[in-house]
């Protein structure tokens, strides 16, 4: 007999599914969830389905379970504190778990047998459960059986895989590490290396295919274990607290459950600033190499709208390698007139991003003075953090270790004594760091990376009361709010961008955007090139929308049992030219600098400051960055929908295609698939994904390799490259030379794309660099025959692509019964219109079949460039 039954219909959404997003279902159509706590345990029931039943096991597997354990926290860096943890607790056969039995709240016995238990009706077809054990207790447990095949999709910005089933995953922010440690690594693997499951931005969230989610409320530490190998029956949660909190979701459809998701986890705010979405350049090493890294950007027409760097804070050490000062002033040494070249950036058409981050290292650690660089030279460094470290001091600013002094730690730029962590439950210490924002603002610097916020040791104790235990999770959310809360009072417009590397559950609603951390300048599938794609699709079906890398990587470190070396050639135009089709595309030098390749070209030994100039790379990234830039009107199309629906922008292919088996076995069987496997872990991910929906995109991600299978779900397909057409479902063998990349769209596709020429998205006055105002009445659209389609710009222009399926033969097309005479390139029929505000374009083929392409809704008459794919 059920103690309670909490029954939840979903109410209606914003979007009407038919609007060039995903799916066709809405949340609305989901069906009601009842959640029953009965003396079994929990039990979701959906439409009359049960979607989840009690675990039958004993110990932590028992349906409801606890115990009181003492904790072993060990930093994998010994004293020496840098973000990485590992934590752990008592085998269960030394301290043996407690079952007891699910009640309701207020039945609570004095002998601890029973689990109070709340179900709240939250609205929206969302309920909150709250599960309580004995207050002695330090470790919950919620077990739940698992169905035949059942499948796990979320977690955050994991890299092992992107279907979590027989994987344990532990939720606490920490370093990613160099590299990931696998069954393959020979023990013992150096202590900067990850395991399977760190991340910058683990989320406590999935979904299942069982066709219902969870989403832990907690900031503790938790763990989940998905029908493992030594539980294959059960999946199971647990927290380190005397209570569990957690909302449960249901939907028809993966797309539903994302969306559903995102409205009790949060959504973006807004999109971000229109350049967001054009190409970011970093250069550093000062004030003068910045200039002329910008002028050869606008000398060769390259697309980019951001300057950043890295030191205009200045250099703490190089003794350590080119490490930043971590100071939040500007460094007079490398850039004497910072706002003079800002100035002078923004009249280019270029936004200025620095560098921040939440360290404040001791004022011993920077002094200034004679020193010497990585090779020995004779060099004098400018005093740093001086001012900092003495305003921190006096307001009392730092979080504290248990004995109430600064945590120190050995914190950026590497040298002793190290430094602290700005306390972010602090309310005057916030402002304080608000202070440094607004000088930087006014300087003239857009916004920042805002980097780490990974760092809170364990027994770290806060102004608010509480313990890193209770902090450490939340710490990015903090970080992420102070910097939102300064941007958004200094430029209400939103003209700003910050982006982060960690994050927790809600961090898309604060952070504009994010990027995929220190990964290794490497092919390596979990921690290089490759593991850009499982990330961005993880974080998608997270709630994580504005997402990119460092092109081609960061880490490049010769450590005891870790040797990556630097950027080559082809791994930065595979790079480059992933980060063409995901949403944010930056360079970045590296953790080796001067010895990595770069869009410019060779690195020069001689000169570190200024490469060796490879016309090939350089022509190469212009094209590259000349597709980026393009996309805007599509992409901001989708990110209008990540607002709405809270649904990603880099998606993986399981929103648009949930039935097809071969997405939902993640790899489609056959020899060309065992090999593409062998190429190492993860072995059962297709490393391809869609940008929006029209874009399928497949990169090569293995060195060496000039091909790739490429699997296309059902439908027909285009190769958009050479207008090739292929129906699916199917895997086809793409080919693509470094610097290219295979990409696909289905019959029904509608891509919006501007015009050549656009080099920013900043709008300028100089009349030698054009920007997207300087187009706004031309566009460039790239339609695909075959289905019926739809598409809608953010500004309102809406495209429908209806008629006959099949077309063949030679083309015509008119406007309104008027003829246009079109041209072939090598991929699709060109045609150019005259200006056109509402109208309608027939095109015939030489065989009478005929499809017809509806422009209505534009706010300005336009002239198109129709490219049409047959």
């Amino acid at each position: 007999m059920a103690f309670v039954v909490a029954t939840l219909v979903a109410a209606g959404c914003t979007g009407d599914g038919d609007d060039g997003s995903s799916g066709d279902s809405e949340v609305s159509d989901a069906p009601p969830v009842e959640v029953e706590v009965t003396p079994a345990g929990l039990v979701v029931t959906s439409d009359g389905d049960t979607l989840v039943d009690p675990a039958d096991g004993n110990g932590r597997e028992a349906p409801v379970s606890w115990r009181d354990a003492p904790y072993e926290v060990v930093s994998k860096q010994g004293d020496a504190y840098l973000g990485h943890e590992l934590l752990s607790t008592p085998d269960d056969s030394e301290i043996p778990w407690t079952p007891v039995t699910p009640a309701p709240a207020d039945s609570k016995a004095a002998s601890g047998d029973t689990a109070p238990t709340t179900v709240e009706d939250v609205g929206d077809g969302v309920a909150r459960v709250t599960v309580e054990a004995p207050d002695e207790a330090t470790q919950l447990s919620l077990s739940f059986a698992c169905a035949d095949d059942e499948r796990f999709y979320g977690f955050g910005s994991q890299t092992w895989a992107t279907q979590h089933r027989g994987e344990t995953v532990p939720i606490w922010v920490v370093e990613q590490g160099l590299g990931k440690i696998t069954p393959e690594t020979p023990l013992p693997a150096p202590s900067v290396m990850g395991e399977p499951y760190d991340s910058y931005i683990p989320i406590p969230y999935f979904f299942s295919s069982e066709g219902y989610g969870i989403s832990l409320d907690t900031t503790n530490y938790s763990t989940f274990e998905m029908c493992t190998e030594e539980h294959p029956d059960s999946w199971r949660v647990e927290v380190w607290d005397d209570e569990l909190s957690f909302f449960v979701f249901t939907g028809p459809e993966p797309v539903d459950l994302v969306e559903r998701y995102t409205s009790i986890a949060g959504r973006p705010a807004t999109v971000p600033a229109d350049w967001f979405f054009a190409p970011m350049n970093d250069a550093v090493r000062g004030q003068e190499n910045v200039l002329r890294v910008a002028q050869k950007i606008r000398d060769n027409d390259i697309p980019s709208s951001v300057m950043w760097t890295e030191d205009w804070i200045g250099i703490g050490s190089q003794v350590t390698g080119f490490r930043l000062s971590h100071d939040w002033d500007v460094s007079e040494t490398e850039y004497p007139d910072l706002a003079a070249m800002t100035g002078e950036l923004h009249e280019e058409g270029f936004r200025f991003l620095g560098y921040f981050s939440p360290f404040i290292p001791h004022e011993d650690t920077t002094p200034g003075g004679p020193s010497v660089d990585s090779d020995g030279n004779p060099i004098v460094l400018q005093p740093h953090n001086q001012e900092k470290w003495n305003e921190a001091l006096a307001g009392d600013y730092f979080f504290h270790d248990p004995e109430g002094e600064p945590y120190l730690m050995l914190t950026p730029p590497f040298v002793n004594p190290g430094g602290a962590g700005l306390d972010l439950t602090d309310d005057e210490a916030v402002e304080w760091y608000k202070g440094w924002l607004a000088d930087a603002e006014e300087l003239g610097v857009d916004g920042s990376m805002t980097d780490f916020g990974e760092w809170v040791p364990f027994d770290a104790v806060f102004d608010d009361g509480r313990t890193g235990a209770e902090v450490h999770n939340e710490y990015p959310l903090l970080w992420q709010e102070a910097n939102r809360e300064f941007w958004d009072d200094a430029r209400p417009d939103g003209d700003y961008l910050f982006y982060v590397r960690s994050g927790y559950t809600g961090s898309q609603q604060h952070a504009p955007a994010f990027w995929g951390g220190d990964q290794n300048t490497t092919f390596d599938r979990l921690d290089g090139l490759g593991s850009v794609v499982t990330m961005g699709t993880n974080l998608g079906l997270s709630g994580v929308s504005f997402f990119g890398s460092d092109i081609a990587g960061y880490s490049a470190f010769e450590i005891e049992g870790v040797s990556n070396v630097p950027t080559t050639k082809e791994l930065f135009l595979r790079w480059a030219a992933l980060g063409a089709y995901t949403p944010m595309m930056r360079t970045h030098h590296g953790s080796a600098y001067g010895e990595n390749w770069s869009f410019e070209g060779a690195p020069d030994p001689d000169n570190p400051v200024e490469p060796i100039e490879d016309p090939e790379t350089l022509q190469a990234w212009k094209e590259l960055a000349s597709t980026h830039i393009a996309l805007y009107p599509y992409q901001k199309a989708y990110a209008e929908e990540s607002v709405e629906r809270g649904l990603p922008i880099m998606r993986h292919l399981l929103l648009r295609y949930p039935d097809d088996p071969n997405v939902q076995r993640g790899i489609p069987e056959g020899a060309e698939w065992d090999t593409f496997a062998e190429a190492g872990r993860p072995t059962d991910e297709m490393f391809e994904y869609l940008l929006g929906d029209n874009l399928l995109v497949a990169p090569i991600v293995d060195a060496g390799a000039t091909s790739r299978p490429v699997y296309l779900p059902e439908g027909d397909w285009y190769d958009i490259t050479t207008g090739e057409r292929f129906e699916g479902p199917t895997t086809v063998i793409a080919e693509a030379a470094p610097g290219e990349i295979p990409v696909f769209s289905p019959a029904g596709a509608i891509v919006p794309r501007l015009p050549d020429g656009v080099e920013t998205l900043v709008p300028t006055e100089d009349p030698d660099v054009v920007d997207q105002t300087d187009v706004e009445d031309r566009l460039v659209v790239d339609v695909f025959l075959g289905a019926d389609g739809t598409f809608e710009l953010a500004d309102g222009t809406r495209f429908e692509l209806s008629g006959d399926h099949d077309i063949a033969g030679d083309l015509t097309v008119s406007i309104d019964g008027d003829s246009i005479r079109g041209t072939d390139d090598d991929a699709a029929h060109v045609i150019e219109t005259g200006e056109l505000g509402s109208a309608d374009l027939t095109i015939t083929g030489s065989d009478g079949g005929e499809a017809t392409l509806s422009i209505d809704g534009a706010p300005l008459e336009r002239t198109y460039t129709m490219r049409v794919f047959v």
